[in-house]
């Protein structure tokens, strides 16, 4: 069982006032960021899992393990218990310390875990 605490999102620090010293907060470099952290982390859980399927023994069904197709999948992979059942998986990636980890988990997300 997951414990989940729903927050408000957190303030941002910064008037985008260059004459104080900040600058402008750069959304679509941090957008790219973002993409290759869940890109890396979405490959790392594909390969465990037709790693896992395939030391069970379990060729064909490691060959199926796929990026969902579709954001409103509400999962980002599709993968297989051993015995075939589906097994839909949500990929959070980051580089915090665990224990000081925040992720967004969108409505779509919650509506469609099991």
């Amino acid at each position: 069982m997951v414990e989940m605490n729903i927050l408000p999102p957190a303030p941002w620090i910064g008037d985008g006032n260059t004459r104080t010293g900040r600058r402008n907060r750069d959304y679509e470099r941090e957008a790219r960021r973002f993409k290759l952290f869940g890109d890396r982390g979405e490959k790392i859980v594909i390969d465990m899992e037709k790693a896992r399927l395939k030391a069970a023994g379990k060729d064909e069904l490691s060959n199926k393990v796929e990026k969902a197709k579709d954001d409103s999948d509400g999962f980002d992979i599709h993968s297989f218990e051993v015995d075939g059942r589906d097994k839909k998986i949500e990929v959070k990636a980051t580089q915090a310390r665990v224990g000081n980890v925040q992720f967004f988990l969108t409505a779509n997300e919650l509506n469609k875990s099991s």
